[in-house]
């Protein structure tokens, strides 16, 4: 710190004789203090000083490389930095060095026992033993290695072909591939199996060594090369084609008896007669070839005797009636006479009826022709359950559908039917067992049923129909429905439940049964179901919950389910009011009409209401009223009941004035507050005090002293 003398301009005043002061004005000096600086400089950290020059240091020196920032190397060409020491820049061999070390820039030096290739980076093993070839390398020194699919042999350093499985009849000479010895060939199924060859082909045998056939089982050789078929017993008319198989010859087939032989075969089968040759017939005794066949392969029985006309010859010497025929004896009526004869004499064949022809003639088999007097029709196609032929009687007047001439001129109804005689006429109508009400005997024991009627499992037309169905009655009549008990008729089809109670908040779901709303419950009273309010709200805080019933009791004045509807209002007035004049007042109160008036909401303009009927009490205060205040209940069903307003209205009204009051008192006593303030303030003085006065004024302690710059203040 240095100083100096500094010039300044002051004004003193100077005694004139000792009496009088004259203003004058002169030059001084005062000592004024000053620092002063001078430049020196320093390397900053990191950097070290070098010929008068800051470079950056690295500790330890940068190899390889220049240190470009503090403890921060930057590589030669051709060297990056160490990942493990920040300070050393090692050599860059873009290509690797293999098994060796790079010493320079794209320089390889290899480990001992490794030469360098000819592409300058890849050092290879060296083996002292040269390794296979072909199929082998020097994978590390002095240790040879085979190619893939290759094995060290176990008596030299080659390498020997891998095969999966052993190589029958032939050797390994590549990865899973065979070579096969002489005369034998690789087995085109399996590629590790050599087959021997046989210069010709073995027919029916197998070639088991070179030129060696081996015929199959159920074979034996010809020749060094064939094999035939051995069959156990020979082949009649046939050759033998495998083991104890035979081939018929051409014309042949085999016989019935055995796969051995071989019989003649005719395309023709030959009908009563024997083939003797590949289509060639004989044949049997008693039986000639028909003239009408050209195969000659049908051979028909010969008759000495010819047949009746409704016969044939159908065995030599035996004559058959045709199907519907029967032979007649001289003395013979019946028709139980055999259809086949051996008479010598010849045949009579007659027609058979299997049934009676009842006033008819059997004239053709199964036919019969009417007397006279009955219709003369042909009568076939019977039912099996008519034992006779029936020949229709012929009446000149037409019978009834359901009747029949049962004689010549004779109607009479048929079974299930009876006679009515309407307009004069004989009418068969069906007869009905069963009782066809609200319906139409229309066939034998069947009702046709009238419009809106079906029958049921009898067969009655009891069952009325109604659409759509009934709902909880029965279908009486055609659309008619009647209820069951305990419903009743909404419309022609539908019945609904009957609730006395009408189930009011709740639906009725079935006689006397209410399903409740949300909210409510069943209540069951001398079977009559309700539905009561569960006190979810808890009744408006106007009732009491009655927990066994879950409901509502409600205070004095106020109604509902959840006491939320008032039944009762307020209207207020005071004891000298002109109203009250001809009221009867109750001075004493209890805790019903107390809690009443509390909860009650209050009525407006209702004066003219008020009269002697209506309840008026005195509402007791802890205020000291001059005039006590009278309360009327009213029914909230009057005109001059407005919207409900609550005694919370009255406690608001409390509370407001409450709040006035303080309000009041508060500005009360900041008024005054302010006041005596201002009147200290205006007591108060200011003083401006030097520095050089500071210390004897802290010692009064009845003045408080503030700083200020450079004066004090007393306050």
């Amino acid at each position: 710190m240095q100083f100096r003398n500094v010039p300044y301009y002051e004004t003193y005043w100077h005694r004139v004789l000792g009496i009088y002061k004259q203003e004058r004005h002169r030059i001084n000096y005062k000592i004024e203090y000053y620092p002063t600086f001078h430049t020196q400089k320093k390397c900053c950290n990191g950097y070290k000083e070098v010929s008068n020059k800051c470079v950056p240091n690295c500790f330890p020196d940068c190899e390889n490389g220049l240190c470009k920032a503090p403890d921060t190397c930057e590589c030669f060409p051709g060297y990056s930095i160490s990942t493990e020491e920040k300070h050393i820049c090692k050599p860059i061999c873009s290509n690797g060095c293999w098994n060796g070390e790079c010493i320079q820039p794209e320089v390889c030096i290899c480990y001992p026992d490794y030469f360098i290739d000819s592409d300058g980076y890849i050092c290879r093993p060296n083996c002292e033993e040269k390794c296979d070839p072909n199929n082998g390398y020097c994978v590390e020194p002095n240790t040879c290695g085979c190619n893939f699919g290759y094995k060290k042999s176990n008596e030299s350093e080659m390498c020997d072909p891998i095969c999966e499985r052993e190589c029958i009849n032939g050797r390994c000479v590549e990865p899973n591939t065979c070579s096969c010895y002489d005369d034998y060939e690789l087995d085109v199924n399996d590629s590790f199996n050599c087959i021997p060859k046989c210069e010709q082909n073995c027919l029916f045998g197998t070639c088991t060594a070179p030129n060696v056939c081996t015929c199959n089982i159920g074979y034996k050789p010809i020749n060094e090369s064939d094999c035939k078929p051995i069959c156990n017993q020979p082949c009649v008319m046939g050759v033998c084609i495998a083991p104890d198989i035979c081939n018929c010859i051409v014309g042949y087939k085999f016989s019935n008896i055995s796969v051995h032989v071989c019989e003649p075969h005719c395309e023709h089968e030959c009908i009563n007669g024997t083939c003797i040759a590949p289509n060639i017939c004989k044949c049997n005794e008693g039986f000639t070839f028909d003239e009408d066949d050209e195969t000659r392969t049908v051979c028909k029985p010969f008759c000495t005797f010819p047949c009746d006309p409704n016969a044939e010859c159908t065995a030599p010497d035996r004559c058959t009636c045709h199907e519907g025929y029967r032979f007649f004896g001289e003395n013979d009526t019946t028709n139980n006479i055999s259809a086949v004869s051996n008479n010598e004499n010849g045949t009579i064949c007659v027609p058979v009826c299997k049934k009676d022809c009842v006033n008819g003639k059997c004239v053709l088999p199964d036919v019969c022709i009417c007397e006279e007097g009955y219709d003369k029709v042909w009568v076939q196609m019977i039912p099996d359950n008519i034992h006779s032929y029936p020949c229709t009687s012929i009446c000149k007047k037409v019978c009834d559908l359901n009747g029949n001439c049962n004689a010549p001129d004779n109607c009479i109804c048929n079974n299930t039917y009876h006679n009515t005689k309407i307009q004069g006429k004989y009418i068969c109508q069906p007869s009905c067992n069963i009782n066809c009400e609200h319906g139409t005997c229309e066939a034998p024991n069947v009702c046709t049923c009238d419009e809106g009627y079906k029958q049921n499992e009898k067969g009655r037309c009891v069952d009325a129909i109604c659409h759509p169905s009934c709902i909880n009655g029965t279908c009486t009549k055609p659309n008619v429905c009647t209820c069951y008990d305990g419903y009743r008729l909404r419309n022609e089809t539908i019945c609904e439940p009957i609730c006395e109670s009408s189930c009011l908040n709740g639906t009725c779901v079935a006689p006397n049964t209410c399903r409740c709303n949300e909210g409510y419950f069943e209540i069951k009273n001398d079977n009559v179901s309700t539905c009561a309010s569960t006190c979810s709200r808890n009744c408006s805080e106007h009732g009491t919950c009655l927990d066994e019933q879950n409901s509502c009791s409600c205070f004095f004045g106020w109604t509902g389910v959840n006491c939320d509807e008032a039944s009762l209002c307020v209207y207020e007035t005071t004891l000298d009011s002109i109203l009250l004049s001809s009221i009867t007042i109750m001075n004493e109160t209890n805790s019903t009409l107390t809690k009443s008036y509390d909860n009650a909401p209050l009525c407006y303009q209702c004066f003219d209401s008020v009269d002697n009927a209506t309840l008026c009490f005195v509402i007791h205060s802890d205020e000291s009223l001059t005039t006590p205040t009278v309360g009327c209940f009213l029914s909230t069903e009057l005109p001059c009941y407005r919207r409900p307003h609550n005694n919370a209205l009255k406690s608001s009204s409390s509370i407001m004035g409450l709040l006035i009051i303080i309000t009041i008192a508060i500005t009360i006593v900041a008024t005054i507050s302010g006041y005596i303030i201002a009147r200290k303030c205006r007591k108060q003085s200011t003083i401006l005090i030097p520095n050089e006065q500071i210390n004897s004024l802290t010692s009064d302690s009845d003045t408080l002293i503030m700083r200020d710059e450079d004066y004090l203040i007393e306050q």
